[in-house]
């Protein structure tokens, strides 16, 4: 029996540490670009945002996101975080890692009747320190597909991304 009691107690300290220790914090912004500052918000940009941090976080991970920017075209080429993303300030917030995602909505229809969607996506996995790019991948959006469709295929990058953690 006190074996057993002790076998257990080394079991639960193993579980609390050994998986806190494999645990990465990562940091997520979106950015928009091509839509008006004065829009509102768009239902894509949060989908791909949720997407992104629910299988992140339903995989062990430590999640924390930036409000959704809105930039023009120019500024967010091809990446902006080296203009937006104060380092910094992520590792003093313990972030190991950081995911830049930018929906580009260029070329909406005046005349479209649903809400703009992302024309293209560009996806990028960084570690912090040292700063090394694990991950680019960009995706062409459909407009034709159900808004749903996003949050699906946000989920299916962020699936892509978890093979290129490093420890």
């Amino acid at each position: 029996m006190v074996f057993l009691r002790r076998l257990m107690c080394v079991g639960a300290v193993f579980f609390v540490f050994g998986t806190s220790l494999f645990a990465a914090t990562v940091s997520i912004m979106v950015v928009e670009t091509g839509v008006n500052e004065d829009a509102p918000r768009l239902d894509a940009s949060s989908l791909w945002e949720g997407g992104l941090m629910d299988v992140l976080f339903d995989t062990g991970h430590i999640v924390s996101n930036a409000p959704i920017l809105r930039l023009t075209a120019d500024q967010a080429q091809p990446y902006p975080e080296e203009r937006l993303l104060d380092i910094e300030e992520t590792l003093a917030g313990g972030a190991n890692y950081y995911i830049l995602a930018v929906l580009n909505y260029e070329s909406q229809p005046a005349d479209e009747p649903t809400a703009p969607r992302p024309r293209t996506i560009a996806l990028r996995f960084v570690r912090i320190q040292p700063h090394k790019i694990l991950f680019e991948q960009q995706y062409r959006g459909n407009p034709a597909a159900p808004v749903t469709d996003e949050l699906q295929n946000a989920k299916k990058a962020a699936r892509n991304m978890l093979s290129h953690f490093e420890g």
